[in-house]
């Protein structure tokens, strides 16, 4: 039986659960058809907006896209393809898809490669090791950078033209 009751207690599951409560997780929750929860739910003045319904329409999956990366950043989490595609509960290929087919939603979206998050870890990597060399006033150079961190140095100079800080950094030393 649908009753606000019912659906209130099913929407306070759902959020004790970590869910965002949506018409099709009520009607899962409530075993009733979801046609007839949201015919009950928009019936209801206030309702909707009470227990916090996404009503992020999924004909719009951008809108869809933007609430789980928004989630994801909330959580303090990176927004990544694999992280999107857990958050929705899809596979990676139809995330992948999805932003090949509107690539202004990755930028909008800001989704951070996983080649871009590893970059980031050897720049933290190479400015460590720089610094540490500065201290001990050791010479800077490529070379003995590959030598702390058991690179090669072509991988270091590639890594280093995409970082301008550090690369302008070794040239003043």
């Amino acid at each position: 039986m649908l009753t606000i009751a019912n659906v209130r207690r099913a929407a306070q599951s759902l959020k004790a659960e970590g869910n965002d409560v949506s018409h099709a997780r009520l009607a899962s929750r409530l075993h009733l058809d979801l046609a007839e929860v949201r015919r009950f739910v928009s019936g209801i003045n206030g309702l909707e907006k009470e227990l916090d319904i996404i009503v992020a329409d999924y004909s719009f999956r951008g809108l869809v896209y933007m609430h789980a990366a928004d989630k994801l950043r909330q959580r303090g989490e990176r927004v990544t393809i694999a992280a999107l595609a857990k958050e929705l509960g899809i596979g990676r290929e139809g995330v992948q898809n999805a932003l090949r087919r509107n690539p202004e939603r990755a930028r909008l979206l800001g989704i951070v490669s996983q080649g871009s998050i590893n970059l980031e870890i050897r720049e933290r990597m190479y400015a460590d090791v720089i610094h540490n060399l500065f201290r001990r006033r050791k010479p800077i150079s490529a070379a003995e950078i590959a030598r702390q961190t058991s690179f090669d140095k072509g991988s270091i100079h590639k890594d280093l033209e995409k970082m301008p800080g550090l690369k302008d950094f070794l040239k003043k030393c």
